[in-house]
């Protein structure tokens, strides 16, 4: 297995190469670079850092974190690169990994034509199971995910245009009991019709395919999706139809979409709809998003239910998100940030459900010479089926700085 991984990993590096060698080229002659570097010194103490249901003591740590970012634009393409990881060393009942941890490559670039565009993404990323609450999936150990992408489309200035999509993501595990790692591939074309000059048919079919690493049977997955879209001066309005054939069934998606521009820096869209999964059962989605811009502060409420395969075992899962978040200028060098988010997870042929609540609040100070200052405290908890419910309380301290060359 160790050899196999190796390969997949060499497999991804070869790709991400591959990609930006495409990217670079066609890009040299760009008229406007900017590049960014950051770095970070933290400190952190947790009461129950791997969210065990019975704690075993307190941890601490100290990461130095690095990164920049690249992006150099013409009028009509963009590349971006960007590389971040930290070096960690830790004690405490519950450490962690120490060394270099968390490492994070992205690659993307852009191009348009008068009728057609080009975008391709690359990626290395690696996190802790147990911060990284948008993964659904939770625990001690890390999880490293590479991804490439790509999407071309033609006719995007002519009333019949078409488009393909690809992908490969490879997930791997490490230090993760019970968790197997796997490789999805995404393979899609669409068509899309302007009926009217307000109305708008999209059709698209989607190919999925899931190799698990234990060596068990590979799964594919087969989408069918039809859309209806009104564009009025200030909203969008949508209908979609999706059918999903799966190894374990049929599963239907019915969904209404309704996006608004609000005055006063304002967006709301929200999406109702209705799924029956592979076994029968009919399941409520919906989403809201709302941003709204105020003088001395921002507000973003971001809330979803959705039916899909997971990214684990491809199982059918119902995942249900939701996160707000509020960010207030108390003076003109200080501000303070509150959040919420929760996910949960529940398989729908076992019940078996995962939540991962994380509440936080940061005092942000503005420093001289581009350097700011982070104090913070976070609340997590997790509570697993077969498991059990633990939680911790964080506190952290951040010094950091951002500074921005342009050439």
């Amino acid at each position: 297995m160790r050899l196999h991984s190796a390969l997949r990993l060499s497999g991804g590096v070869h790709a991400f190469c591959a990609l930006a060698c495409f990217a670079l080229v066609p890009h040299a002659a760009s008229a406007e670079a900017t590049l960014r570097f950051s770095t970070g010194l933290r400190a952190t103490t947790d009461s129950n850092a791997g969210l065990d249901p019975v704690s075993l003591g307190r941890s601490n740590s100290l990461g130095l974190r690095l990164g920049m970012e690249l992006v150099s634009e013409t009028t009509t393409s963009r590349l971006a690169f960007s590389a971040s990881g930290t070096v960690r060393t830790a004690s405490g009942a519950d450490d962690g990994a120490e060394g270099f941890v968390s490492p994070n490559v992205a690659l993307s670039y852009t191009r348009t034509a008068a009728n057609a565009d080009l975008s391709l993404n690359a990626g290395l990323t690696e996190a802790d199971l147990d911060d990284d609450i948008t993964s659904l999936t939770t625990g001690p150990g890390t999880r490293r995910t590479s991804a490439v992408s790509g999407a071309l489309n033609w006719g995007t200035s002519t009333p019949l245009g078409f488009g393909v999509t690809v992908g490969l993501t490879d997930l791997g595990y490490q230090d993760a009991p019970g968790l197997t790692g796997n490789r999805r591939t995404r393979l899609g074309a669409s068509v899309r019709a302007d009926l009217s000059q307000v109305l708008t048919l999209t059709l698209g079919v989607n190919q999925s395919r899931f190799d698990p690493d234990d060596g068990s049977a590979v799964r594919d997955t087969r989408s069918l999706d039809a859309g209806l879209t009104l564009s009025r001066p200030r909203s969008t309005l949508g209908l979609t139809l999706g059918l999903d054939d799966t190894e374990d069934g049929g599963r239907e998606r019915l969904t209404f979409r309704h996006q608004i521009e609000l005055p006063e820096e304002a967006g709301l869209s929200y999406s109702l709809g209705v799924t029956q999964g592979v076994d029968g059962d009919s399941f409520l989605t919906a989403s809201l998003a709302y941003q709204r811009t105020f003088a001395l502060g921002q507000l973003a409420v971001d809330v979803s239910r959705d039916v899909t395969n997971n990214d684990t075992t491809d199982a059918e899962t119902v995942q249900n998100r939701a996160r707000i978040g509020w960010q207030q200028e108390i003076t003109p060098t200080g501000s303070l940030s509150l959040a919420l988010d929760w996910a949960q997870s529940t398989v729908t042929a076992t019940d078996l459900a995962t939540s991962n609540t994380r509440l936080s609040a940061t005092w942000n100070q503005a420093l001289p010479q581009d350097w700011a200052l982070d104090l913070g405290y976070v609340h997590r908890i997790r509570d697993e089926d077969g498991v059990g419910k633990g939680d911790s309380d964080q506190l952290f301290l951040e010094l950091r700085r951002d500074f921005t060359t342009r050439f």
